[in-house]
């Protein structure tokens, strides 16, 4: 838990993965849908989507679905956040009101997340001036973060919509704040959104580019790819309008990957747009994917796109339905699928290659 709030999902992953993964024997300690959200917002933070929505369902469960009370609440922000990260945005603003609705007042942490589930999602939507209502909901008038750390993971988002909306200056009083807040203090994730909201508000080309580069070089390879594609995204979109194009190339292509591979599809979107205007066209998934696979990987791609229940997978290749789970959960980021029934897109090549 510690590690989850010092910034450290992967740490946190590492040491809760043991007690809280749903797919092994459960502990105890699993009963608690608080720690099973704390990991599962621990997965999401390290690109690994899928598992987060099994450790948010299995959350959910524990804490009664149709429960209102704060045990269901936390999971249900988790859903929110994935499911506007996904550009589910109607089922992201169901699961946030819903999670809203059986949180106490004083719960900051939950009432935060669930402000930037909302303001993901009318990002997703294009709604951006709603977007950023939702965003600077998440800091007082003054620029005083709600909730003391989680708060800040909306900066870059904040000024995204900032910078779309005309509220620059109000945005740029609420970053100088958090700077001031958290000089001496910064985790490297938010070194990374901080650079990032500072590149997305700065007035000049040549400002907006040392932030993103700073923000981009300061933060570990492989570490929050999420926020770590959107500084390549937003980066990337500077550069092609001041017709640096070639470089554009490169900070749009780094961003669209990791965007398909998480299933990020509005982000994405953005991204293929940005690149067909830098001129390249970027194409949906490719055959080459499924070279990835091994033979097994693909006999489960062909059966999970035709339909197949897990069950009925392991039956059909004598293989228990929790293997046959843990392959799903490493085929999707290699085919940059979020889900099976994306699959369908590829049981023809994968009955093909079989």
């Amino acid at each position: 838990m510690t590690a989850a709030f010092a910034d450290l999902p992967e740490a946190a992953a590492e040491l809760l993965a043991p007690l809280l993964d749903p797919e092994r024997e459960p502990a105890p300690v699993s009963g608690n849908s608080a720690f099973l959200t704390t990991y599962g917002f621990a997965c999401l933070e390290t690109g690994r989507w899928q598992q987060a929505e099994l450790v948010a369902g299995h959350a959910a469960r524990i804490g009664g679905e149709r429960d209102q009370g704060p045990s269901a609440a936390p999971a249900r922000a988790l859903r929110a956040t994935l499911a506007a990260l996904r550009g589910q945005a109607g089922r992201a603003r169901a699961l946030a009101h819903q999670s809203l609705a059986g949180t106490d007042p004083q719960n900051r942490l939950v009432i935060v997340r669930c402000g930037r589930a909302l303001g993901l999602a009318a990002t997703a939507e294009g709604s951006h001036e709603a977007a950023y209502n939702h965003f600077r909901h998440l800091f007082t008038g003054g620029g005083e973060p709600v909730h003391d750390h989680h708060s800040y993971h909306a900066l870059a988002d904040l000024a995204g919509a900032a910078a779309l909306t005309g509220h620059v200056e109000d945005a740029v009083r609420v970053i100088d704040a958090a700077a001031g807040d958290l000089a001496g203090r910064s985790t490297e994730r938010l070194t990374l959104l901080l650079g990032t909201a500072r590149g997305l508000l700065a007035t000049s080309d040549e400002d907006a580019s040392r932030h993103f580069e700073a923000a981009i070089d300061g933060c570990p390879p492989g570490q929050w790819p999420f926020e770590r594609a959107r500084a390549h995204l937003e980066h990337g979109q500077r550069l092609r309008r001041r017709y640096r194009t070639r470089r554009a190339r490169e900070e749009l292509s780094a961003a669209l990957d990791v965007f398909e591979r998480l299933g990020a599809r509005p982000w994405a979107e953005r991204a293929r747009i940005e690149l067909r205007a830098a001129g390249l066209r970027p194409g949906g998934p490719e055959r080459s994917r499924l070279d990835l696979l091994t033979a097994q990987e693909l006999q489960i791609v062909r059966l999970a796109g035709q339909g197949l229940t897990n069950k009925e997978i392991g039956e059909r290749l004598f293989l228990s339905h929790r293997t046959v789970s843990s392959h799903l959960y490493r085929i999707f980021p290699k085919l940059g699928v979020s889900n099976r029934a994306q699959l369908h897109a590829f049981a023809d090549d994968g009955d093909a290659a079989g």
